[in-house]
């Protein structure tokens, strides 16, 4: 309860609510910002103009913050890592003095100076991640490597010797270990190891100026430098279920044991930030990766990485990642990088050897694809050269696919990152205590993701799907993905308006709107009508005459409304001063914004950059100090005496924040009175 007089705005909208594994205390300190750990002098921002003129600015800008610009990501173009120099050894900033933050406001304040100076698409904080690890050939036979050869519960496995017949991999793939590094010099690893072919091992020289000394077997993020050696043990345990050798004398054998590690050592005892796992991720895709495993969470959602994972499709790249350890439903609770809703991406939950969701186990019907092996996996360890560990968690499931992906890129080279997706999600074995639980409903198969062929039935998925409310107006792009078992790149989609008759012509060249060229997603842009009603088409996805495949077609309506009326602080609605016990004002958040001017102080949408709009400059407050919401709605309310007053939000579908302000002007005239976070529980009042 708080007391307060005198005019109150409250705004309410919707904010991601995570939960992720505690991270320990990195060596420099930590910032909190809205529940998750941060780097305390590090941000990420990406450029909004990447010219000359632009970065004179941002230079200068920099430069008044005590700021400076240490890194920048080729996987997204003007992504920048800065820092406050004087604490990261960098020099001394001038004219202006060094940035030292060392509490989670001091770092959002810094943030929000950044946004309003329109130089920046995006400004976030640098998270800190950690491994998503559980506390606590001999053995392939023996049953004791049950993922692979499970006797006790016959057939609860990843069936691999079927697999094996067709291929154990090939040395062409290599596989990237985003992890605590890799024990390189293992007995099982030893052969196994990527060696990069542009250096020259101890000669302390950057032989292929890639940046990194000696990075013979893959970088290290944490010391900049090219020595991937693993002192955690995590890293090196999932390696050693990715790829330990076979037949080489010791218990435990990799799932594809043909294909090479790369080491991209992202994680020490303390964890590691969204910017390592970034530099360990490019140099992952810009050095050959086709599988990058990520056994790793407890960031929240980063815009710099969902750009990154994006681009590195062009590049055929898959990310196995693990699904988290919280046992909780990833649909409500998103857990990233697994959450990341990406053609390339593919979320593992963890099973027991009796074919059982582990109960620690993170799951979700629309983000988790998959079930592996991941309780008691023995694999290695790094106490020495011959050490061999069991440990459980989804760290340990996520390995398993990222084999199985390597097998199937050995078996099929020129595969896709979507089609090696495709194959494991569509070859999933059933399990019905899965269902609901997990996009596929079922369990790793390694061989029925070699096996699986198509049936000559084409299956078609609309996005937006029919019954989706747009609004009045806004253009729309509408992706249809087109499979026959798994994607079909050579469909021929066509669409027409009903009743109107009017084409709709879908596109899969690569040129804006859509994405990829040639991928299995059909693209085309729509303008919905300036009145809310319906609007419907049918489309049809069919193959050349040649493919022999049958159509298939489907009819999408769509729901055209307009946005709310008090989505701005100007046309809020007004509550009465004595206040209700019943709900006053009901609103719906759709299509509901953030609002944002240009110079001329006319309302504009950030990713809007045309020289004649200029810059978006966000005027609105951050509510609660939560940064990553995307809509607001407002109510205004005069008290009719001094007192206490009880707000109440049951019945909001989605996690509440609320901001409650006395003043009259959006920009400047706002002053906080009180505010809240946290998840609705309907039962309660």
């Amino acid at each position: 309860m708080r007391k307060f007089t005198a005019i109150g705005f409250l705004a309410v909208w919707a904010s991601l609510s995570c939960a992720f594994a505690e991270v320990r205390k990195p060596q420099q300190g930590w910032a909190m910002v809205d529940g998750h750990k941060a780097h305390p002098q590090q941000i990420l921002a990406k450029l909004k103009h990447d010219d000359p003129v632009s970065r004179g600015r941002v230079k200068q800008l920099l430069l008044q913050k005590g700021l400076a610009m240490s890194r920048e990501y080729s996987l997204v173009p003007a992504l920048c890592l800065l820092s406050a120099p004087a604490i990261q050894g960098l020099g001394q900033a001038q004219p202006g003095q060094p940035v030292a933050v060392q509490k989670g406001e001091d770092l959002k304040r810094l943030i929000r100076d950044l946004e309003g100076s329109g130089l920046f698409e995006y400004v976030e904080p640098d998270y800190i991640w950690q491994a998503s690890r559980m506390p606590d050939d001999a053995d392939f036979h023996n049953g004791r490597l049950w993922g692979l050869n499970n006797i006790g519960a016959f057939g609860v496995d990843i069936e691999p010797e079927e697999a094996w017949d067709i291929t154990t991999g090939s040395r062409d793939v290599i596989v990237g270990v985003l992890d605590t590094g890799v024990l390189y010099s293992h007995n099982e690893l030893e052969n196994q190891m990527w060696e990069n072919p542009g250096e020259v091992p101890g000669d302390e020289i950057d032989n292929d100026e890639n940046g990194y000394v000696d990075d013979v077997y893959g970088m290290n993020a944490l010391s900049d430098g090219g020595d991937p050696l693993d002192d955690e043990g995590h890293g090196t345990h999932v390696a050693g279920t990715i790829a330990a050798a076979a037949n080489s004398g010791g218990p435990v054998v990799g799932v594809a044991w043909d294909v090479r590690i790369m080491g991209l050592k992202v994680l020490g005892p303390f964890g590691g930030t969204s910017s390592d796992i970034m530099q360990g991720f490019q140099y992952g895709v810009d050095h050959g990766c086709k599988v990058i495993n990520a056994s790793l969470g407890g960031g929240a959602r980063s815009q710099s990485m969902f750009r990154a994972i994006a681009e590195a499709q062009r590049k055929g790249v898959l990310l196995v990642a693990a699904a988290g350890n919280s046992g909780e439903d990833t649909d409500i609770f998103a857990n990233y990088p697994s959450n990341y809703d990406l053609n390339n991406v593919i979320s593992v939950a963890a099973m027991n050897r009796y074919g059982e969701l582990a109960e620690f186990s993170n799951y979700g019907g629309k983000t988790v694809d998959i079930a592996a092996p991941g309780v008691d996996i023995l694999s290695l360890g790094v106490g020495d050269d011959d050490d061999y560990q069991e440990s459980s968690g989804t760290s340990m499931a996520a390995p398993h696919v990222a084999g199985v992906a390597a097998l199937v890129y050995s078996a099929f080279p020129n595969a896709s990152a979507e089609e090696v997706r495709d194959r494991i999600i569509s070859s999933a074995i059933q399990e019905s205590s899965f269902s609901g639980k997990m996009v596929s409903g079922g369990r790793l198969s390694a061989f029925g993701s070699l096996d699986v062929k198509p049936d000559g039935l084409l299956e078609m998925t609309v996005s937006p799907p029919s019954q989706s409310a747009l609004q009045t107006g806004s253009k729309v792009t509408v992706i249809v993905r087109v499979t026959d078992v798994f994607g079909v790149t050579n469909a021929i989609v066509t669409g027409t308006t009903l009743p109107e008759g009017d084409s709709i012509s879908f596109k899969n060249d690569g040129v804006a709107p859509d994405v990829l060229e040639n991928d299995a997603l059909y693209t085309a842009e729509l303008t919905m009508p300036e009145e809310p009603g319906e609007y419907i088409f049918s489309v049809r996805a069919e193959a050349p005459e040649e493919d022999e495949k049958e159509y298939v077609s489907e009819e999408v309506r769509y729901h055209v409304v307009e946005p709310p009326g008090n989505d701005d602080f100007e046309f809020s609605f007004k509550l009465p001063a004595e206040g209700t016990s019943q709900p006053f004002e009901v609103a719906d958040t759709r299509f509901a914004t953030i609002e944002y001017v240009d110079r001329n102080d006319q309302r504009c949408e950030p990713e809007r950059t045309e020289e004649d709009l200029g810059f978006c400059t966000r005027v609105e407050p951050f509510h609660a100090g939560v940064h990553d919401s995307d809509y607001s709605l407002w109510w205004t309310w005069t008290a009719s005496e001094d007192g206490e007053a009880f707000i109440d939000t049951v019945g909001s579908h989605y996690d509440t924040v609320i901001g409650v302000y006395t003043g009259n002007e959006l920009l400047t005239g706002l002053t906080p009175v009180a505010s809240a976070t946290g998840p609705v529980d309907p039962d309660e009042t």
